[in-house]
């Protein structure tokens, strides 16, 4: 009787596990540095120019807030996660538990990253209104342990939690799958991916909020009123409107939201869009009563398509409105929904579509 044995284990194997070891190492190592690292700037932040500032009371309270006001909770959270990797230090570096434990509170970096533009605008608004506040920073930021712009400082936080999310990702890529922390550093790269989606949501819906902020600025009188509870900017672009003859076609900006588009004259063609009053509203066109087709009708040799609306109460109800072929643009003719006009504007440059 014959006993199957397995094969020792080749060179070529042997120096793989190495390689893959010697790989995951130098990751868990750039994990731990990288968090001390962190913590030392969080508290050149905090002692350099927080709590100094908070101490001399140089500026408003709500200016304060709306600055520095997140920074201490990130610090005392960041604390806890510091400990946390040293003590996995001990146990195998089990990193993956300790991110486990720590990963719900870091959505406190989705309030830090909503509210940074906020900050930075308003540091900036201060260190050109209020002398001793911008003297005192100057002051900090030349200092030999900090040499480093506050603003620099301020943007750290921005890129912490991605920075988990990629070393966390190699870290698995040099660990077995048949290790029992594989398992337990997916379920913390997960964690971590969920907060880096929260935080990026938050980002979009800051910047659409801003985006509408100026282009409610950039409509002359300030109508019509485009700021409302659930509305969100898509997408805008330059189009070309079609006479009826066919013979010529007119240059308008289109400004496509969820629920509505904005067919619009431009003042003064050549200057900047973002101006103030530089958009003249012909038209409000409610999606839930438009629809978009191909014309039968074509110019310049390429065919047009059409979007109608039969909203009753639209200034221009039943007008057609004919702009040229756009490839990833179906012939069939598609109802009243958002992604028909995302269609129309797709396909060629963002902000200036080559229609």
């Amino acid at each position: 009787m014959s006993i199957a044995m397995d094969s020792p284990p080749t060179d070529e194997i042997i120096e793989e596990k190495e390689r893959k070891l010697r790989l995951r190492n130098r990751v868990l190592n750039e994990i731990i540095s990288s968090e001390e690292s962190y913590i030392t700037q969080l508290e050149m932040l905090l002692n350099g120019f927080v709590r100094p500032v908070r101490d001399k009371d140089i500026i408003p309270k709500h200016s304060f807030s709306a600055i520095f006001g997140d920074i201490e909770p990130l610090y005392s959270l960041n604390v806890v996660l510091n400990e946390e990797l040293r003590k996995s230090e001990n146990v195998g570096h089990d990193v993956g538990s300790a991110f486990c434990k720590i990963a719900p509170y870091l959505k406190l970096y989705s309030t830090y990253a909503h509210d940074y533009e906020i900050a930075i605008t308003s540091l900036q608004g201060l260190r050109k209104s209020n002398k001793a506040f911008e003297a005192f920073v100057s002051q900090q930021e030349r200092l030999p342990h900090i040499s480093r712009k506050l603003e620099a400082l301020l943007i750290v936080p921005i890129q912490r939690v991605p920075r988990y999310r990629l070393l966390l990702t190699e870290l698995i890529a040099h660990t077995e799958e048949k290790e029992e922390e594989y398992t337990i550093l997916n379920a913390a790269l997960k964690q971590i991916e969920d907060v880096a989606h929260h935080i990026n949501e938050q980002i979009r819906e800051h910047e659409n909020m801003q985006r509408m902020i100026r282009i409610q600025r950039s409509l002359a009188q300030g109508n019509p009123k485009i700021i409302t509870p659930g509305r969100r900017f898509i997408k805008e672009g330059i189009l070309r409107k079609v006479s009826a003859d066919s013979e010529s076609a007119h240059t308008r900006y289109f400004i496509l939201f969820n629920d509505m588009l904005l067919y619009c004259k431009i003042r003064c063609p050549g200057n900047e869009i973002n101006q103030k009053g530089s958009l003249v509203c012909s038209c409000v066109l409610p999606l839930r009563h438009c629809k978009a087709e191909a014309s039968k009708q074509s110019y310049a040799q390429v065919t047009t398509y059409q979007i109608t609306t039969h909203f009753k109460f639209a200034k221009m109800a039943g007008i057609l409105f004919r702009v040229t072929f756009l490839p990833l643009f179906t012939s069939e003719t598609v109802g009243s929904h958002s992604s028909v006009f995302t269609k129309l504007f797709s396909g060629s440059r963002a902000g200036s579509p080559s229609i």
